[in-house]
């Protein structure tokens, strides 16, 4: 008898391995072959220990023993009376099967430990009870939907008490003999499972069930089942994973609910008589990870309620963005508002939100720049503020901010005047004139404060100290320098401080006899009351509309002086705005048009009102500026200083440039830029500056770039005003001229090229970019024309080729060019009709204008008629050689005198005969030898050596040219002799080949000594 150790695969499916292990039973300890026993029955525990039975045939004795395969010991248990076939279950316990048909349980040491079981085996050779690896389980859920389907988010419930039972008789039913294997509770993720289980029926179905499996205890109070509480596990084989016992429980829910209501008193609690906001309100309800789990909405009386909520820590948010909720309303209440659901319902989450104040709050500040400013409506309102784009011939009136009515976001219509912009804190200021309301930030009377969202804030009503109030309508109004609210209507006059809440009357209202107005506004001239605060005004008293000036140093205030021409125009002249050079605008609701006005006393048309584009309609208007705001002027001068609209291309000119601004104090670090390449809305003028530049006040840092086509100049500073007046006693505006001298390209086709320069680095209540504006036309800041005509024609150009034509009276060479072709040299820039140089030279050693008109030649790559080789080869002696100098006048005008001047190469001797059999000249002698050859208005003929009545003549070695043509030109002494041919005027070619007078060429031949 022996026992073997058989090492199974991973899959235990499989014996890898038979390995006896030679145990045999004993006598006392020792190994005898006389007290050998007989081998019984064995099984191997859990731990590892084989437990037998042997019969000692010596003593007559049954043994119980043990040995340990761990440390391979033997242990002689007990003696026993028992003869068993053991078995071990798969709890691990021992049975033994008797011969009289009983079932008992042994200990460890062989004794019986239970009562016999009858068993209808009739065997004395009991089987093993092999342990099963197959495992039953899975999960206990809250299923919160009771849908009976474990959804993403359901959570597993702990701590629940499950219990696995043999189903002996396999019925599904869990009877008082069948025993409970095992109970687990499940884990923090609901999760259980039975394991080491062994099916006793390796078939499936009715009557085949192996497990019960039973939810027992620890399930919530107030959960309720949706599945079974307990399942049957059918197992078809001893390594199966059955994880589909899962046991579904529904909590129990509760509501959440609130109420949405309007905070009246400000205390975030709900109080009985304040209202509800209105239905259909989104409110979200949120779990502990943020995500939406339900949402609803309010009903008429702004209650919410949340239904069928489990427990568990949730927030209430509201849908702040819903557009149910009254318009401008708030909420004042936290809006993650926490709530821990924990058996019962929840009530009184309430929401209370901020009714908007009726006063509308105050915007930014505006960017004090060139932009006017207009109100325009009906008396009563409602109101509309305007900026006027003026960046076009047709003046657009674009809207800022909303009308001043209910659809506009204000509590109720009104209408305001009066408008005036504060240089101090760059806000607009008006006046309320009317309004529907009796009372409140918007009834009339308030003054209010408009940001750059154009919405007005009520400062309130303004008083002071003695109880003065303001009575009737203003509908005229500016702002000094020094923030004084200068306010008026017809012929009243009262000034505010704007500093004070509300504001302070510092000056009552009074009136100023001989004076009827819609509107006033400060002279940037004088913005300072050093000078008297200056204000223009049109006075509307009589038949003829007049400017006048006013001073305001003394209240009421005074008129200083009238201009020498009315306006023109007798009507309303409302809404008027001053820009930085002191020119004055109005628009009038008698006609909805804009005027400029002639502001300088010294023009003969002071006074005189022009009219510029047209306005919205509406009765009750007012403008406003920005007294502090900076504008630059760029015009154009001949270089006699008067201005001009056109010049000739390859001209110089001047740009002036001329900047001012409102401002009492100095502006500092400014940088003017002009680039002359590019501009927008046009074509760029792209010319040069020469380097000409003086600045009036003699500030900043002149530099050029970009080949002298951009002037920057850094560190400017443009002056403040002051007090400074001419000898009429006017005042004189403070102005940065800027003049630079500009060359307008030659090469420019005719046509219309635009420039605009630009102001950058100005302090913080500026735009960041201030351009130029050409004063001539109604558009402001637009760029600056300047029309180009065809240049004065003032630069010849006669252009010379040289090639060798012939060797031997042939084209062919030795290891040099093609004589019969065209060869293009590409070092020389004018031997082609593709332009390299499209400069006309500044200086004498620049190169000369380059050509596309060489009669029948194409770019750089062809022509028939500059034939030639530039290199003639090897040559010897007595061979000849035939020069060709081709010629071109290529300039912008006739070429006049020319005079023709080649020096024969030293290396060859010139032939006198050459042409002697080619038609010749008309007035050369005729029996005079010719050398030379010329393609001349569109003739090719021969001229004689000699001075006689043709045009060319052959110096011989020794004879300078000069001595005949004094102001010739050689480059050199004539050592060899010189070709010298007087080819007089040439026209400028205008295309290729037109006019055949404008090209040509001269030939002679030389031999080689």
């Amino acid at each position: 008898f022996e026992i073997f150790r058989v090492n199974l695969s991973t899959d235990r499916k499989t014996a890898v391995s038979v390995t006896p292990l030679g145990i045999k039973a004993k006598s006392g300890g020792v190994f005898t072959n006389s007290t050998q026993d007989d081998w019984g029955d064995f099984i191997i525990s859990d731990t590892g220990v084989i437990l037998a039975l042997s019969n000692n045939r010596q003593a007559g004795q049954r043994r119980f023993w043990r040995f340990d395969l761990n440390t391979n010991t033997y242990v002689a248990a007990s003696i026993t009376s028992e003869n068993l076939q053991l078995a071990k279950s798969g709890d691990g316990r021992l049975w033994g099967l008797r011969s009289n048909n009983t079932v008992v349980e042994v200990s460890p040491s062989g004794s019986v430990i239970s009562s016999p079981v009858a068993t209808t085996v009739n065997a004395f050779d009991g089987a093993e009870c092999v342990v099963g690896e197959a495992s039953v389980g899975d999960r206990v859920w809250s299923d919160t939907n009771g849908d009976g389907i474990q959804d993403a988010g359901e959570t597993g419930i702990a701590g629940v008490t499950v219990a696995i039972y043999r189903d002996i008789d396999k019925d599904g039913v869990i009877d008082t003999n069948e025993p409970k294997l095992a109970t687990q509770v499940t884990d923090v993720n609901g999760n259980y499972n039975f394991t080491g289980l062994l099916p006793h029926d390796r078939l499936t179905g009715t009557g085949h069930n192996d497990f019960i499996v039973k939810v027992e205890s620890g399930v919530p109070v107030g959960y309720t089942a949706i599945t079974p509480t307990q399942k049957n596990a059918d197992l078809s084989s001893a390594t199966q994973t059955l994880d589909t016992l899962d046991f579904g429980y529904k909590p129990p829910t509760y509501n959440i609910s609130g109420t949405l209501y309007e905070d009246t008193d400000g205390d975030n609690n709900l109080g009985g008589t304040e209202a509800k906001l209105p239905a259909n309100i989104t409110v979200n309800l949120l779990d502990s990870s943020n995500n939406v789990v339900k949402t609803t909405t309010t009903d008429v009386n702004g209650a919410y309620t949340f239904t069928g909520i489990t427990n568990g820590s949730y927030k209430i948010q509201v849908d702040t963005t819903d557009t149910d909720i009254p318009s401008s309303y708030t909420l004042g209440t936290p809006n993650d508002l926490a709530v821990t659901v924990s058996g019962s319902a929840i009530t009184d989450q309430n929401f209370g939100f901020d009714k908007p104040s009726a006063n509308r709050p105050l915007g930014s500040p505006f960017t004090c720049n060139a932009t006017f400013y207009i109100t325009i409506g009906n008396t009563g309102g409602p109101q509309q503020l305007y900026d006027i784009d003026r960046s076009g011939s047709t003046f657009n009136f674009v809207p800022r901010g909303t009308a001043t009515d209910t659809t506009g976001g204000y509590p109720v219509k009104f209408d305001y005047n009066a408008l005036a912009y504060n240089p101090v804190d760059n806000y607009l200021y008006a006046y309320i004139n009317s309004s529907e309301a009796t009372s409140g930030p918007y009834s009339s009377g308030n003054v209010v404060k408009i940001g750059s969202d154009g919405v007005l804030n009520s400062l309130g009503k303004p008083t002071n100290n003695n109880n003065d109030t303001l009575s009737g309508s203003f509908f005229a109004a500016t702002i000094l320098s020094d923030g004084t609210y200068v306010i008026g209507g017809g012929g009243k006059f009262a000034t505010i401080d704007l500093t004070t809440t509300p504001p302070t009357i510092t000056n009552p209202q009074t009136t100023v006899a001989g004076l009827t107005f819609n509107d006033f506004a400060v002279d940037p001239k004088d913005p300072a009351s050093l000078s008297g605060k200056r204000v223009y005004m049109i006075n509307e008293n009589g038949t003829q509309d007049r400017l006048v000036i006013l001073d305001l140093t003394t209240f009421p205030p005074q008129i200083t002086s009238q201009a020498t021409n009315p306006t023109g125009q007798n009507h309303n002249a409302g809404s008027q705005f001053v820009d930085a050079f002191g020119t004055l605008y109005y628009r009038s609701n008698t006609d909805n048009k804009l005027y400029r006005v002639n502001t300088d006393p010294n023009s003969s048309d002071y006074g005189k009102a022009t009219e510029i584009t047209t306005a919205p309609a509406g009765g009750n208007h007012d403008g406003a500026s920005c007294l502090f705001a900076a504008a630059m002027e760029k015009e154009v001068q001949d270089q006699d200083d008067n201005l001009i609209t056109e010049i000739p291309a390859g001209e110089t000119v001047k740009y002036v440039y001329k900047i001012s601004t409102g401002n009492v104090l100095n502006l500092n670090g400014v940088t003017f830029t002009d680039d002359l390449r590019s501009v927008t809305g046009g074509s760029p003028i792209n010319g040069k500056y020469t380097g000409n530049i003086t600045v009036s006040n003699g500030t900043g840092n002149v530099s050029f770039s970009n080949d002298n086509q951009t002037l920057t100049i850094n560190n400017l500073t443009l002056p403040g005003q002051v007090v400074n007046q001419d000898t009429n006693g006017n005042p004189v505006l403070e102005l940065l001229t800027i003049t630079a001298e500009v060359t307008v390209p030659k090469t420019l086709t005719p046509g219309t090229y635009k420039n605009q320069s630009s102001l950058t680095n100005l302090p913080l209540q500026y735009p960041l970019s201030i351009p130029s504006d050409y004063p001539r036309s109604p558009a402001f800041e637009d760029p600056t024309p300047l029309d180009v005509t065809e240049p004065i024609a003032t630069n010849p150009n006669v252009l010379l080729i040289k090639r060798i034509t012939k060797i031997n009276d042939g084209t062919t060479t030795n290891s040099g060019d093609n004589l019969a072709i065209y060869n293009q040299e590409q070092s020389n820039p004018y031997d082609d009709n593709k332009i390299d140089i499209t400069e006309l030279p500044q200086k004498p050693e620049d190169p000369k204008p380059d050509t596309d008109k060489w009669i029948d030649t194409t770019s750089d790559t062809s022509s028939t008629f500059l034939i030639g080789g530039i290199n003639g080869g090897k040559v010897k002696p007595n061979d000849e050689l035939e020069y060709t100098i081709y010629f071109l006048s290529a300039g912008d005008t006739e070429a006049k005198s020319v005079l023709f001047c080649d020096r024969v190469p030293s290396n060859v001797t010139f032939i006198p005969n050459s042409f002697n059999n080619q038609t010749q000249a008309t007035a050369g002698s005729q029996n005079s030898d010719r050398g030379i050859l010329w393609l001349k208005d569109g003739n090719t003929e021969s001229l004689t050596n000699v001075k006689d009545g043709d045009a060319a003549q052959y110096f011989p070695p020794g004879v300078e040219p000069s001595t005949v043509y004094p102001n010739i030109k050689c480059d050199g002494t004539n050592t060899n002799g010189a070709v010298v041919v007087n080819l007089q005027n040439l026209p400028n070619a205008t295309a290729p080949g037109t006019p055949n007078t404008s090209y040509g060429y001269i030939r002679f031949r030389g031999k080689v000594k």
